[in-house]
């Protein structure tokens, strides 16, 4: 930049990296000691105005402004790993996102929370939201807060965060990040709520309650097989083998043997005996095969998934 100006020689240094050379009838500015940095920034500015003449009037251009261009990359933005976990004893998880250089301004970037988790407090608390990342720091955390440790045996769940819309930097590769909330309950263990019941044949059904010991927050599922001295298919009884499915949040669901035949027959009291098997987000209770093997009576009453079955025995008492 020149000014006409009068004749005379002068060197002053004006800080921030610039010197003022004043010759002849010129002003020279020239930017001797401007810093080469790596931030990224905003364009800067350096604004020199004239006031004040010795032997002169001021006339016209009195401001002058000189930007200096930033020539710097924004930094890239992302999370530090794409995936983590922790057990739901665990209250809280840090979430990192990264810059991959600091910059002179804040970082922005916009965050939304989805996954199989629940939020609002039921199985953690994180709503959508903005992450800043301030200014000559490289690094920001996202904290999934409040993880519920609940005494429901369930699956794990998942939270899951995607990086969105940065301000002063660009998005990188790893936008996803997936936190696992792993489950730290036992199964609950499914039996019959009793191991005999009877009836008089006069009696058109009965209904056999299976337990659970806990609330699960999975669908459990339980074979059962029927045998014994009654004749099914709808000669004494109707009821065949089948799969009793107990829904998620409930302790106990029913088998009912049905169709009871009120013959005028006289004979023997007949029997109806139902087991359990291949039990599915549970485990298998047994405490006797009633009336047939006394030998396992005071068994452990808690087996590993898919062992030996539990019996309901059942006596149809004949009226005849």
């Amino acid at each position: 930049m020149k000014v006409g100006g009068v004749g005379f020689a002068l060197f002053n240094d004006l800080g921030d990296g610039f010197l003022l050379i004043a010759h002849r009838f010129d002003i020279e500015m020239q930017p001797a000691r401007r810093m080469i940095d790596a931030l990224d920034e905003a364009d800067e500015t350096v604004i020199l105005t004239l006031s004040s003449p010795s032997n002169a009037t001021l006339s016209g251009t009195t401001v002058h402004t000189y930007t200096i261009a930033d020539n710097d990359n924004p930094p890239v933005v992302d999370f530090n790993a794409t995936s983590s976990n922790g057990a739901e004893s665990v209250s809280s998880k840090a979430i990192t996102v990264d810059l991959s250089a600091a910059s002179s301004q804040n970082v922005t970037v916009n965050y939304a929370i989805t996954g199989t988790a629940t939020g609002s407090g039921t199985d953690f608390t994180l709503a959508n939201g903005t992450l800043t990342i301030s200014a000559g720091a490289t690094s920001g955390t996202i904290t999934i807060g409040s993880i519920a440790d609940d005494s429901l045996d369930e699956a794990n769940e998942t939270v899951i965060l995607t990086l969105s819309s940065p301000g002063n930097a660009t998005l990188g590769s790893d936008r996803v990040h997936t936190y696992t909330i792993t489950d730290n309950d036992d199964a609950p263990v499914v039996d019959f709520n009793a191991t005999s019941s009877n009836g008089a044949e006069s009696v058109s059904s009965k209904t056999i309650t299976v337990d659970l010991s806990a609330a699960s927050s999975n669908n459990v599922t339980v074979n059962y097989a029927v045998t014994g001295t009654a004749t099914g298919s709808g000669t004494d009884f109707t009821l065949a083998n089948g799969t009793l499915t107990i829904n998620a949040g409930a302790t106990s669901g029913t088998i009912t043997i049905a169709s009871i035949g009120d013959d005028s027959i006289d004979e023997a009291n007949e029997t109806v005996i139902i087991t359990l098997s291949n039990p599915k987000f549970l485990s298998l209770s047994l405490c006797s095969k009633v009336n047939t093997d006394p030998s396992i009576n005071g068994c452990p009453n808690l087996f590993p998934k898919s062992e030996a079955p539990f019996d309901a025995f059942i006596k149809i008492s004949k009226g005849d």
